[in-house]
């Protein structure tokens, strides 16, 4: 079974599930994206993926959620010797990353299911690939 290799931290239950069909219809197996609602769970499933081979390498975030918003995640991470190299990509319908650290790409949700797919396929293949995204869009 494949081990998660995304983590899409989602608030929204309706974008969350545009999310899991944006990577089914991607081909992508649900095994390798894990969901995190907020960035308190989120920091709490990558701590606990990091001392797995693999863990977790590549963060997508919303920016505005409740508990610990998309920036305030970043920033954890960034603090954090074990988390800081994770690469975090910002996908927001915010006009601009509001946060003292900068993400490793920030694009805008897309108002489109199709682009939301090729989005979900381009995020896949970075993460596979080990690489930080320079995206914005």
């Amino acid at each position: 079974m494949a081990r998660p290799t995304l983590l899409i931290v989602e608030d929204s239950p309706r974008d969350t599930q545009l999310w899991q069909c944006a990577f089914e219809s991607a081909g992508i197996a649900a095994q390798e994206v894990v969901f995190a609602s907020d960035g308190a769970e989120a920091l709490g499933i990558l701590l606990a993926a990091h001392d797995h081979e693999g863990g977790i390498r590549l963060v997508v975030t919303d920016q505005h959620m409740p508990h610990l918003s998309g920036s305030d995640l970043i920033c954890c991470m960034h603090d954090d010797v074990k988390l800081r190299a994770t690469p975090v990509v910002v996908v927001t319908g915010a006009l601009r990353h509001e946060g003292p650290v900068a993400p490793s790409g920030w694009y805008r949700k897309p108002a489109r299911f199709g682009e939301l797919v090729t989005l979900a396929r381009a995020l896949h293949a970075q993460a596979l690939a080990g690489s930080s995204c320079t995206g914005t869009r």
